[in-house]
């Protein structure tokens, strides 16, 4: 394999430079925010991080719109894994519930359970 994890890694962060462009267009931030979409389906398949993979647009997009990105995600994991402080983050606890809501295995890493 040609690719390794941390091409991957450096491609997201290519993408999050490119959609947090003040000059981009309209019409070339959707295409970049669809084809974001599509390589964060990708990535989901190694690890997936909510926050970190739409953070970036929590002052764009509704907040609700945002947690059922978060949602659709979450849908394809195997696990939901909570940590630290959880319980005060509200997305945390929707994220929580859903899960629990889906039959999704839920694992608490360092505590926080």
């Amino acid at each position: 394999m040609k690719n390794t994890l941390t091409d991957l890694n450096n491609y997201l962060f290519e993408t999050l430079e490119r959609l947090i462009d003040d000059d981009m267009t309209e019409e070339s931030l959707k295409k970049e925010i669809t084809r974001s979409q599509a390589v964060t389906a990708v990535a989901c398949t190694q690890e997936n991080s909510p926050l970190h993979a739409t953070g970036f647009l929590y002052n764009d997009v509704d907040y609700i719109d945002g947690m059922e990105h978060c949602f659709e995600a979450l849908s394809r994991c195997d696990e939901l894994w909570l940590c630290g402080n959880w319980r005060d983050s509200r997305g945390c606890n929707m994220e929580y519930a859903f899960a629990k809501g889906k039959g999704i295995p839920i694992k608490f890493i360092g505590g926080g359970d």
